[in-house]
């Protein structure tokens, strides 16, 4: 492992994680304080955005489980904890040679800096992806947390190998995890959603203005977040005081405009998302994750609404 731009921090320890899925284009990420889950390659976003909804994949939601869902913190965490490159490998199955992609991601304006892009032999037919990041963290502290994210990971994606590795400055503290995979059945990948509005941050509003083809504020409303109907977004508007109209364009607005849209988003109430668009490891694949890694006397799963 290559050494930190910086010194780490008194009783931290730079930590490793990578992740192979069982088929198809699967990547995933990880950090001390927030390990992810394997996610699509194509989907993935560099700082920004989540799986599972449009322009990004929806959050679901900020105040859910946003950990699983996202490689931002752990790429953000990345960037200011070492400043080292992300490396992602990848190939398609059958294929004789694997992608390599060195990148460093400039986390204010979110575009990535491709250090190295190239084709690689891959003569054992190796097929997936994995992305690996390096972090600095407190491992004296967070170690017994870590594992047991990894092995809760683990429980839900039988279908996916997990690779933990320690490193340490003193090697006789270096240590190595592996989950092994247990199936090759995969869950279908989410649908597209569209964005709660309680989770969507003031950039993520003017990104939305930006791209909308919509002509009015309450068209905009309506189509751009999930649960708000015409009704509802008709409130929304009485409430955001007398410069607004249902009618008003909405590539007008202000900024000062768009932050009280944004303030009223926080304060207001909005319906759980259905969760219809999230894609559950299902019966199979629990019973597969319980039994590998908690090795239970007795099991019994059950999937149903």
């Amino acid at each position: 492992m290559p050494p930190p731009l910086l010194p780490p921090a008194e009783e931290s320890v730079l930590v490793a994680w990578s992740c192979a899925a069982a088929a198809g284009t699967l990547a995933s990420l990880g950090d001390p304080s927030s390990l992810l889950p394997v996610m699509p390659l194509p989907l993935l976003p560099l700082a920004g955005g989540s799986v599972g909804s449009r322009k990004g994949r929806e959050r679901y939601a900020r105040d859910g489980d946003e950990s699983v869902l996202s490689p931002e913190p752990a790429l953000i965490w990345s960037k200011m904890s070492t400043g080292l490159p992300i490396e992602i490998f990848s190939s398609m199955k059958g294929h004789a040679f694997s992608s390599f992609c060195r990148l460093d991601i400039d986390i204010h304006r979110n575009i990535p800096h491709i250090h190295v892009h190239e084709k690689r032999e891959n003569h054992e037919r190796w097929h997936g992806a994995e992305i690996q990041i390096v972090i600095e963290g407190n491992w004296t502290t967070y170690r017994s947390k870590i594992l047991h994210y990894m092995r809760q990971m683990a429980v839900i994606t039988p279908y996916a190998q997990f690779l933990f590795k320690f490193l340490s400055e003193s090697p006789d503290k270096n240590m190595s995890v592996r989950f092994a995979r247990r199936t090759d059945i995969m869950p279908p990948a989410p649908l597209e959603t569209k964005y709660l509005p309680s989770a969507v941050d003031l950039l993520l509003i003017k990104r939305l203005i930006a791209e909308t083809s919509k002509q009015n504020l309450l068209q905009f409303l309506q189509h751009e977040f999930v649960n708000v109907g015409k009704s509802h977004a008709e409130r929304l508007i009485g409430e955001m005081g007398p410069d607004f109209t249902p009618k008003m364009a909405v590539k007008s607005l202000t900024s000062q405009q768009i932050v009280r849209i944004h303030q009223l988003f926080r304060q207001a109430k909005f319906d759980d998302p259905s969760g219809d668009c999230l894609s559950p490891a299902g019966e199979y694949n629990l019973r597969l994750g319980i039994i590998k890694e908690l090795h239970p006397d007795m099991v019994a799963t059950y999937s149903g609404r």
